[in-house]
């Protein structure tokens, strides 16, 4: 090969053929079937070959190849496979191939440990322990599985004390803490990951600590040895992070909090036996310490570099470390202080005149390390303080938004452009995410606080991406598009989370459906369809982009609610938007519906979101209780409603006098809609996958699209 870029995907290719001829691929068997004979005789000649290869280098008193490194690791799911198999049916020939390849994993692991302590050749050295380091990691699924097996059980805990060995060795000896501007020696064949900081020692310790439950304890008793030094290295680590004026890290850190929170792992498995209780302490002592520092008054570039700092390392620990850590916090003067800083940084960045760039790349990096903390801090719901803390991020957020957008069609901004806040940063609605992301969690706590969050940000991002001014200059990063898609995003995670809506009153939950399904409607109705159309709201955001697919879903997961939200919403609708009809509430909140969805098709929002129609028709039949004749009156009604001409305002891109659903039916013929119509009910009746994607083609070719 004629680069190392070339050489790494020549590897990736020996890996994908060497886990596809050993059955690690094989995704089509049936649930509950074994490995086939022909992939396991492939896995059991390739692991005993490479064990004999291995054998004959640990002879000749040689380091491996690290091809035949490579090869052996690119074998860890089929192995991961093989192992899970061998635990249901207790194959003698299953259970010989896993022993050869814990034996080869212990003859790879011997040989890079012994060229460690005799530090030679450390050039030559360093891609074989990176490439082993990286197998190691791969195969915490197979350790996990033989750790619950008896007859694999010891030699698995023998294998663990030298896997720590081995990361332990290789955080020593990474590139990255040379203290020189020189690095005293370079990688060689191996692939440096992005960025160039070497974290596969430390992702070593990390699979092996969290892989199951059973493999820490494992760990915890197998490694007891280590925990000191693993201590030790921390302090080590935290001791050469060295950093340039800029705040330029020479070694970033993110290795050392890996380890970190591999040794809290540990401590907290051990019951506070593991002998890493002081570090823990320190670690928090310290951070208490420097957030306590700032005066948020008087910020500085150096300020908001502490406090991220800060952050981050006290965000490597447990959940349960850091709700101890903040309960015991009585002024909340942690909490305090990264509100304050932030809301701070939002403040200056709303200001006319020119400042330090540095300064809010620093406050930038702070947004980051606290959207990390309260992933972190969730255990498994968010606490009182954690979450008045996010609400007040999200508001001040919001308001620099607002502000933003004040001055009618705004050129530029401090913050909200392409090195600052941008999706190709750290995005507007950044603090959204983190509590959206906790109903992605495998948990059946109801996340009540989460969902109270949730319901008091409403009103000021609710606000805001609805603010009638034009998409700005080019200049900007509307952070409108962010807060959108975060907002729908969320909501749609937190409909399908079921449990979370039982805690909370249906009427506070229900008022927040109401007012993000009206925000969403209103938002298709905002953009003025015409020939050529990019999208873009006729007075507000534009739709092209992530945040239409996201409001797509989230209409999809709404409407799979119970159907007395859905007739909550639908009441709300035909209050809201006034319309040339008079009727029941919840029929003319149906259509205004409906004639939004047909206006998305027409192009109100980007062709991508035409692919979640099915869903969100599907679903909406099912809300009203699978009456096709209420479907097809409401879709009637959807295509002919107005806004009136006593109207004293356009509702967005609709004129009065104007279709809700668009223009295209001014120009269809009675009979073609007639037609359609029938289809479409007769597909509704049908219910099937097949007969929504159906109707979503035919309502595609009405609403102007291409027929296929």
């Amino acid at each position: 090969a004629e680069s190392d870029q070339e050489v790494e995907v020549n590897r990736n290719d020996v890996r994908d053929l060497l886990r596809a001829v050993a059955g690690g691929e094989d995704e089509g068997r049936s649930p509950g079937a074994s490995m086939p004979t022909p992939s396991f005789r492939i896995l059991s000649s390739l692991v005993q070959t490479l064990r004999d290869e291995l054998l004959h280098s640990q002879r000749s008193n040689v380091s491996p190849a690290e091809t035949v490194v490579h090869s052996y690791s690119a074998l860890a799911k089929p192995l991961a496979r093989l192992a899970k198999d061998f635990l249901q049916h207790k194959e003698h020939a299953w259970l010989n191939c896993l022993v050869q390849s814990l034996e080869a994993l212990s003859l790879s692991l011997a040989s890079v440990l012994k060229a460690f302590e005799e530090k030679e050749h450390v050039q030559m050295l360093l891609p074989i322990s990176r490439t082993l380091c990286m197998g190691v990691a791969s195969m915490a699924p197979l350790l996990g599985t033989l750790a619950l097996a008896r007859e694999t059980h010891t030699a698995v805990s023998k294998v663990l004390p030298m896997c720590s060995r081995l990361a332990l060795a290789s955080l020593r000896f990474i590139p990255e803490l040379a203290t020189s501007e020189q690095l005293p020696y370079e990688i060689k064949g191996t692939m440096r990951g992005p960025g160039g900081e070497d974290h596969v020692a430390s992702i070593l310790l990390m699979r092996l600590s969290s892989e199951s439950d059973t493999l820490t304890q494992l760990m915890v008793s197998s490694v007891s040895d280590h925990i000191k030094e693993m201590c030790e290295l921390h302090q080590y680590l935290k001791s050469v992070e060295s950093w340039t004026k800029d705040h330029n890290p020479r070694t970033t850190p993110k290795t050392r909090r890996i380890l970190l929170g591999v040794i809290c792992r540990l401590e907290l498995s051990s019951n506070g036996q593991a002998g890493a209780s002081e570090l823990l302490l320190g670690i928090l002592q310290a951070a208490a310490t420097s957030i306590s520092s700032i005066e948020t008054a008087q910020l500085s570039d150096q300020s908001f570099f502490v406090l991220c700092e800060s952050a981050l390392d006290i965000s490597s620990l447990e959940a349960t470390v850091l709700s101890s850590f903040f309960s015991q916090d009585g002024q909340n003067t942690c909490w305090t202080t990264f509100q304050a800083a932030t809301a701070k940084g939002y403040e200056l960045g709303c200001l006319q005149h020119s400042t330090d760039p540095g300064l809010f790349l620093q406050w930038n990096r702070l947004r980051g390390a606290l959207f990390t903390l309260f992933m972190a801090c969730a255990n498994p719901d968010l606490s009182r303080e954690c979450s008045h803390c996010i609400l007040g991020l999200i508001s001040s957020e919001c308001n620099a938004g607002a502000q933003l957008f004040a001055s009618s069609r705004p050129s530029s901004s401090t913050i909200f452009n392409d090195e600052i806040v941008s999706p190709d940063s750290i995005p507007s609605g950044i603090f959204i995410v983190s509590i959206g992301k906790q109903f992605e969690r495998k948990t059946s706590h109801p996340l009540a606080i989460c969902v109270e969050t949730m319901c008091q940000a409403a009103a000021p991002v609710l606000g805001l991406i609805l603010v009638q001014v034009p998409n700005p200059s080019k200049d900007i990063c509307d952070p409108r598009c962010s807060i959108a898609e975060a907002w729908f995003s969320s909501l749609s995670l937190m409909a399908q989370h079921s449990d979370s809506c039982k805690d909370l009153s249906n009427a506070r939950v229900g008022e927040l459906i109401a007012e993000s399904v009206v925000a969403a409607t209103s938002l298709i109705f905002g953009v003025k369809l015409s020939k050529g159309s990019n999208h873009d709201g006729a007075n507000g955001m534009s739709m092209d982009g992530p945040q239409s697919l996201a409001l797509m879903d989230f209409l999809t997961a709404f409407l799979g609610l119970p159907s007395a939200r859905l007739s909550h919403v639908l009441t709300e609708l035909s209050r809201r938007f006034p319309v040339n009809l008079e009727g029941d509430g919840n029929a003319v909140g149906l259509a205004i519906l409906m004639s939004a969805l047909l206006r998305a098709i027409q192009g109100a929002t980007p062709p991508w979101c035409l692919e979640s129609i099915p869903s969100v028709f599907s679903n909406l039949y099912q809300g009203i209780g699978k009456n096709h004749q209420v479907f097809g009156g409401a879709l009637k009604v959807a295509m002919e409603i107005r806004l009136p001409l006593t109207s004293q305002a356009t509702v967005g891109g609709v004129a009065p006098g104007d279709l809700y659903s668009g223009h295209i039916f001014e120009s269809v013929c009675e009979a073609t809609c007639a037609e359609f119509r029938q289809e479409a009910v007769e597909l509704a009746r049908m219910d099937t996958h097949g007969s929504w994607k159906r109707l979503k083609h035919i309502t595609k070719g009405i609403c102007g699209g291409k027929k296929k």
